[in-house]
């Protein structure tokens, strides 16, 4: 999570190992790796080039969901992502999508 805006207030500037070391913390550990593909887009509104909104992500995942009957990745009670789930059977290749 990003930090608290009492967190931000710094007496020296930030280094390149602050920078390094914050992006480290996110990652997860090696014994957790999964093989797969990850494929990120940014929204934003065409006219002011301000970033979506998370109702905005919500509906077009909602929609998406429906759509091509992809599972829901939830968070509580938001969608935070999709599922595609395809196998490998008699000669047909199938993907696994997921997080």
């Amino acid at each position: 999570s990003p930090p608290t805006e009492e967190a931000a207030k710094l007496t020296e500037p930030l280094t390149k190992e602050d920078l390094v070391a914050y992006l480290a913390s996110g990652c997860k550990p090696k014994e957790n790796w999964r093989i797969g593909t990850e494929h990120e887009k940014f929204g934003f509104d065409v006219e002011t080039l301000r970033p979506i909104t998370y109702d905005q992500i919500s509906a077009i995942l909602n929609g998406l969901s429906e759509r091509f009957e992809w599972d829901k990745i939830m968070e509580e009670n938001h969608v935070i992502g999709l599922k595609q789930v395809l196998y490998l059977e008699r000669n047909m290749i199938y993907m696994v999508f997921t997080q």
